[in-house]
């Protein structure tokens, strides 16, 4: 890999918008409820994900990003989150940075490097703005159906425990973030 050269003024990767929310808070015993997740990595890996370095990347054969993401939703107990209620959920999301011949930016020297992201249902996406692309690539959100037999009969308390990690790139050292959502309550009758 290529020398890392720190970009000035980037902002600590953190998690940030975990949002948990359940379709139901109230469900019988047979029935299911959908519980979803979102959240997103901000910071100066996001900050850095811009046309100028895409140019560089491509400059310097690092055009290749993955971004792996994990899930997982615990019930808490005397406020520790301890027992997993689904199998933890890893996803991953890719960039690839390449030469494009679009005939929109053909005439556009400093256009022609461009990011296709590929989503972790491995469908792939040409953003129109890098915004778009941020926004596809740091952006998170997943949703569960569970049953109430899986939860048990009674008042219960969920947490999400959210997570991304990186490799290192010519822009960016290695990392991780991690985070969780604040509790939500359900009731199984």
């Amino acid at each position: 890999m290529q020398d890392f050269t720190p970009l000035q003024g980037l902002r600590r990767n953190k998690i940030s918008g975990v949002s948990f929310s359940t379709s139901r808070e109230t469900f019988p015993y047979d029935e299911s409820c959908t519980l979803k997740v979102k959240f997103g990595v901000d910071g100066g890996i996001r900050d850095s994900f811009r046309h100028e370095i895409w140019m560089d990347a491509h400059k310097r054969n690092d055009k290749y990003i993955r971004i792996t993401y994990k899930l997982e939703i615990k019930k808490v107990y005397a406020g520790l989150a301890l027992k997993s209620l689904i199998k933890p959920v890893k996803a991953v999301k890719k960039a690839s940075i390449y030469w494009t011949r679009n005939p929109e930016m053909v005439n556009l020297f400093e256009k022609k490097v461009w990011a296709l992201i590929i989503d972790e249902r491995r469908t792939t996406h040409i953003p129109a703005t890098e915004e778009e692309a941020r926004k596809k690539l740091f952006e998170f959100e997943a949703s569960f159906q569970i049953l109430g037999a899986d939860v048990g009969v009674g008042k219960h308390t969920l947490r999400a425990q959210v997570g991304a990690s990186w490799g290192k790139h010519i822009f960016s050292e290695k990392g991780t973030v991690s985070g969780n959502s604040s509790s939500i309550k359900i009731t199984c009758t």
